[in-house]
């Protein structure tokens, strides 16, 4: 009989507040947005094409890929070496200018799953194989948002883009777009 009792008495709470649960609405800015991207995907895409860093299985969560090194100059820039003598699959030279040529195509169309498309302000070419990231602010995610930002060749660009694909920067067709799967 109590036991029934607590049942009943469950399911007429249940009946009256369902409405109210039914109907409810966030508060704006109450409720987090939370993208996990699928990272299967990024190692498949690093394994045809090249980014400055690339995932890995360390401390830090990346390696090394197209660039070679990086120093933190502030807060809001950071300076990149590039890969020497690393060519697109079409043959043109990966370089600053390949770097900066992206960067401009990639602020029209950033991907939106991070906060990179408002805190990237430009890229600047130092030399031939040295570039320099300028963020708006202070950005901790930054080295983590470069694992994504992958290079593709001008007639790539100029046909799509840079994609900005709201879950990953991925090829729109195949061809000798990219950097990979060697270099």
């Amino acid at each position: 009989m109590k036991r029934s009792r607590q049942i009943f008495q469950s399911l007429l709470a249940l009946l009256l507040f369902l409405p109210l649960f039914a109907t409810a609405k966030p508060l704006p800015g109450s409720h987090l947005k939370v993208f996990i991207p699928s990272l299967p995907y990024i190692y498949i895409s690093h394994s045809i094409n090249g980014a400055l860093l690339k995932p890995a299985d360390n401390e830090r969560g990346w390696d090394y890929d197209m660039a070679t090194s990086y120093r933190k100059i502030d807060e809001k820039t950071y300076e990149f070496s590039l890969r020497q003598g690393v060519k697109f699959q079409d043959g043109t030279p990966f370089n600053a200018d390949a770097v900066i040529m992206n960067m401009e195509y990639f602020k029209k169309e950033p991907f939106l799953f991070t906060k990179i498309d408002t805190v990237f302000d430009r890229a600047e070419k130092v030399d031939d194989y040295t570039v320099r990231f300028h963020l708006k602010e202070k950005y901790g995610q930054f080295l983590n948002d470069a694992i994504w930002i992958q290079f593709y060749t001008r007639p790539y660009l100029e046909k799509y883009g840079w994609n900005g694909k709201p879950t990953c920067p991925n090829l729109a067709e195949p061809g000798p777009y990219g950097l990979g799967p060697t270099y």
